[in-house]
């Protein structure tokens, strides 16, 4: 019957199934994370086999002779939650994640509703071992007839439950955040989730332009002309691509303009008076050569005043901006550096700025 052969293998299965569940990890591919896992296989086998088998040793010695359907359901529920925190594991490379297995069957799931998923199959896969342990130290006997008709049903229906549950928890927890915090610019990220490439291109030229109009005042108090831009990246995503924030992003943009080292201290003085009169907050700092200022809706501005390692006599004054955070809209967009060489030639008036361009 099926309880009796199920408890049968049991003493196998509790350590026959985590082994081949790596395995089938490892095949599918990855980056460093499975690389992790090979080496940590041994470890994560022990701790796995262990609280798979020890729930068939409690009922033993509590005098079972087939498996109960109610441990048939967590023990499968377990290895399922098992088999879905591995393969929602993103290929984790040097720079960037690449999308899972999970992820890569499902098109709608977000590289957060991925990390949830597989968040809320690691809790699913505890809560199903703790529970258990429980049921194999406090289940009643039953008649083995009853059993026997019930484990198949239990088992199917851990199979097909277990993914849905933690599908539905990881997706309810995705959906409240999408209709949570809004963003500087007062969007929740459900507003911006599915826009088009084009859509998303004209948001981040309207937030460039927005961020060097407010720069015209500072750099015009400094020097009239003689700005050269710079942007290696122009939208710089913040977090690591493996953190549990909320994916958002700054527009950033850079400008550099020299002169005479003895103009230095006026310029930076015009500078301070300039920040004060339109909106910015100067952060208390030691370093005369350095200006550190916010705005209160959210940019940052880093000032540096640094002088010629060949001519002393000459200065350069950098500005470093960076846009107030905004959510990212879900479609990655590049676009081309700005003078990341340091072209001499790339000379701007202060209320002038280059287009963004997008990458070949």
């Amino acid at each position: 019957m099926f309880s009796e052969g199920f408890w049968r293998a049991w003493r196998w299965l509790a350590w026959i199934m985590p082994v081949l569940l790596i395995v089938a990890k490892v095949f599918t591919g990855g980056g460093w994370e499975t690389l992790m896992l090979i080496f940590g296989s041994p470890l994560v086998v022990l701790v796995v086999g262990f609280f798979g088998f020890l729930p068939r040793l409690i009922l033993k010695q509590r005098g079972f002779t087939s498996a109960p359907p109610a441990a048939i359901g967590l023990l499968t529920g377990y290895w399922v939650s098992l088999a879905c925190y591995l393969f929602s594991l993103g290929s984790i490379g040097d720079s960037s994640t690449d999308p899972s297995i999970v992820r890569l069957l499902l098109p709608f799931m977000s590289a957060r509703y991925e990390r949830l998923f597989n968040w809320c199959a690691a809790i699913t896969m505890m809560v199903a071992a703790v529970a258990l342990i429980i049921v194999a130290s406090t289940l009643r006997k039953k008649r083995e007839g009853r059993s026997n008709s019930a484990g198949g049903v239990t088992l199917v229906l851990a199979v097909l439950v277990t993914p849905a549950l933690i599908l539905g928890v990881a997706g309810a927890t995705e959906y409240a955040a999408m209709h949570g915090a809004q963003d500087a610019a007062g969007n929740q990220q459900i507003d911006v989730a599915n826009l088009t490439e084009a859509e998303i291109r004209q948001l981040l030229e309207g937030r460039w332009d927005a961020l060097q109009e407010q720069l015209v005042p500072l750099r015009e108090s400094v020097a009239e002309s003689g700005w050269g831009p710079y942007a290696s990246m122009v939208v710089d995503s913040l977090g690591s691509p493996h953190s549990a924030e909320p994916p958002q992003y700054v527009i950033q943009t850079e400008w550099a303009v020299g002169m005479d080292t003895a103009d230095g201290p006026g310029a930076l003085n015009r500078l301070r008076d300039a920040l004060a009169e339109n909106g910015w907050s100067l952060k208390p700092s030691d370093d005369s050569d350095q200006l550190h200022a916010t705005r209160a809706e959210g940019e940052t501005l880093a000032v540096y005043a640094w002088p010629s390692a060949d001519d002393p006599t000459q200065l350069t004054i950098w500005l470093d901006a960076r846009s107030a955070a905004y959510w990212s809209e879900g479609v990655e967009v590049e676009w081309q550096s700005l003078n990341q060489d340091g072209d001499e030639s790339a000379d701007y008036r202060y209320d002038e700025w280059p287009e963004l361009q997008p990458e070949d």
